[in-house]
């Protein structure tokens, strides 16, 4: 063991275990950085206990309308007030109350709460997001969360890491939805569930900020203890922008052990879609499912609806219109990205070609994608929620999560088709689509 380097996962645990070196198989007890609660979870952790005192005020962060749609959740009227007065009573600043906070994990990232080497603990799936900032993102149960808001150390094992070595160029179209459904599709779960799985290599040079944080918060569903993407000068500029907290740039040591390295050249992956079937998930190349009918398409909410997806979408609708036939609902991951959509255009742009905006919220997508599908419909969707296609698919429903601009260009035909598809089949029906 001696003169052994440290991974990137051990680097920043070590940070937040009083600075001395970690191993895997350790147990060890943390100090979160920063504790996130929202929406239900936040009624379920704090809402049901009485006199609770906050150790550190500072260091959480809450978010109420996670499920701004369905306004009988999180205790409703009585337990909202119950929650707003333990917030004023614990002197947390760090509050987000109905109408202004988001999708937590866009929400978290682009308020500047997510910095490289912090460790951050919360309960919901798609803080697995998080990682792709370089921020070691620690699931905790209802228990362990409501201990931790009270000054208790977190108890964990150190974890092992594989390593994923990324090489190549990232092909037109491909956006992180497709690079992570590809690891899904050929990494061994049994080398990866429990430990954490590292993305590095000259290939992430070629991979946008917010392709990272899809591609992170599409591999939540791998069984892996967390997802960290090596920081880079794109994730300083990326935070830099948001936090005025300093932060390191750490990467795993080159001696360094790990439980397996894996090599991923991004020229060979392709645009892909995760169709949801009785009993599990289908996940096959776009080419595969062209021309499969669609009836409605949802952008954003769970783990997307970043500016960047808005951008993608409204960048298609200058040009054409939606499908009368396809119900095509967008929503903002925060009220920041719908307040910048807006100073854009591109919600006009949206709204213009046919498509509804809805409110920032996780139970607005949710709602959208399941309470909406008849049985024999499918839903296009590029925010993943695995725990929805087995209810939709229980209905005789379907759902399919892809990346936006496949789900924008999706929405135009009536078809899944590809970006190409589009421009080729309608440069030849028309000159123009009038509004």
């Amino acid at each position: 063991m001696t003169g052994r380097g440290l991974t990137l996962v051990e680097k920043i645990l070590s940070a937040h275990h009083g600075g001395s070196p970690v191993r895997p198989d350790q147990e060890i007890e943390v100090e979160p950085e920063v504790l996130f609660f929202y929406g239900s979870n936040l009624f379920d952790v704090l809402g049901r206990a009485d006199e609770l005192a906050c150790s550190d005020p500072g260091r959480v962060v809450l978010a109420m309308d996670q499920n701004a749609g369905d306004l009988l959740q999180q205790g409703g009227p009585a337990g909202r007030r119950k929650l707003r007065d333990l917030v004023h009573s614990c002197g947390i600043t760090h509050f987000y109350d109905l109408g202004r906070g988001g999708v937590p994990s866009v929400l978290f990232t682009d308020l500047g709460f997510v910095r490289p080497g912090s460790l951050v603990a919360g309960i919901d799936q798609h803080l697995a997001a998080l990682g792709a900032l370089g921020a070691f993102p620690l699931a905790l149960d209802s228990a362990e969360l409501l201990r931790a808001f009270q000054g208790e150390p977190v108890t964990m094992r150190v974890p092992e890491t594989v390593r994923i070595v990324l090489s190549g160029e990232v092909q037109r179209w491909v956006r992180g939805e497709d690079i992570g459904l590809h690891l899904l599709d050929h990494l061994d779960r049994d080398k990866v569930i429990d430990r954490v799985v590292e993305l590095t290599g000259e290939g992430l040079e070629q991979v946008e900020l917010s392709d990272r944080l899809a591609l992170a918060a599409t591999l939540q569903d791998l069984g892996a203890v967390g997802v960290l993407i090596e920081p880079d000068e794109r994730t300083r500029l990326y935070v830099r922008a948001r936090s005025a907290r300093g932060f390191p740039l750490e990467r795993s040591d080159e001696n360094a052990l790990f439980a397996d390295r894996i090599e991923l050249d991004l020229r060979s992956v392709k645009t892909r879609v995760l169709f949801s079937e009785p009993g599990g998930t289908k996940n096959v190349p776009l080419q595969k499912v062209k021309e499969t009918p669609v009836q409605q398409v949802v952008i954003g909410a769970c783990c997307g609806g970043r500016i960047e997806d808005l951008r993608a979408s409204a960048g298609f609708l200058r040009e054409y219109m939606i499908n009368p036939d396809v119900r095509f609902i967008v929503v903002p991951g925060s009220q920041q990205v719908l307040l910048h959509a807006m100073e854009e255009g591109l919600i006009q742009i949206i709204m213009r070609a046919g498509g509804h905006v809805g409110l920032p919220s996780c139970s607005y997508g949710k709602n959208s994608r399941e309470a909406s599908i008849a049985a024999g419909e499918l839903c296009l969707t590029s925010g993943l929620c695995p725990g929805e296609f087995a209810e939709v698919a229980d209905r005789g429903g379907k759902i399919a999560f892809c990346n936006p601009v496949i789900a924008t260009v999706s929405a135009v035909m009536g078809e899944i088709v590809a970006p190409l598809d589009l421009v080729r089949r309608l440069r030849r029906m028309s000159t123009g689509i009038p509004r």
